[in-house]
Order: C-alpha cells, then structure tokens, then sequence
C-alpha cells in the first residue's frame, strides 16, 4: 500500500462514513484523485464493498470442519518470571488443509 493510501484507510478506520469530498478537503487532495485511491485500494483487497468495509482478516476464511493445531515455543529461561519471546505457527490439517495452503 502507498503512503497516501495509508493516510485514506486511517481516516477511514476513524470514520466508516467519511465521503470521498471529505477525506480529499483533508488530504488537500482533489476528489477524483480520492475516488482513484480508494479503487486501487478495493482492487487490493484493502476494503470491500460500499461505506469502505475494511478488510482486516490476515488469515484464510476457511469454511467446514477443519483441525487447527497451535504450536508455541517460548524462551527456555523467562526475565523476572515473563517469557519475552514467543513463536507461534499455526498447522492446518482436516478437509480444509489444501484450502488453506
């Protein structure tokens, strides 16, 4: 995503309803040049939909029954009693695993 599209979906996530002319008198920017922004942005994937729905899943959407394994590794030796260091991974298996890959 660009810097400007970034400054958009900020004040997008501030206001769900803000108008293309609003968020341009706020960029300084003219309103086709919004309109052309926030298409780039739907063609990414960035919001969907009219009233700019944002998309904030970074995981699949997987539908039907599925096996989730989380695995966690922490720090062997934990600071004043708190592990500063966790790795997460995620297994997918079941119907769903090709899906998911």
């Amino acid at each position: 995503m660009t810097g400007r599209e970034q400054d958009i979906l900020g004040i997008i996530e501030s206001n769900p309803f803000v108008s293309q002319n609003e968020i341009a008198a706020k960029l300084g920017l003219s309103r086709s040049a919004v309109s052309v922004y926030l298409n780039s942005m739907y063609k990414k994937g960035v919001i969907r939909g009219r009233g700019y729905i944002i998309r904030e899943e970074t995981y699949p959407l997987l539908i039907g029954p599925s096996h989730i394994d989380i695995r966690n590794i922490c720090d062997p030796i934990p600071i004043n009693g708190v592990h500063t260091s966790v790795n997460t991974t995620i297994f997918y298996g079941g119907p769903i695993k090709n899906t998911a890959e």
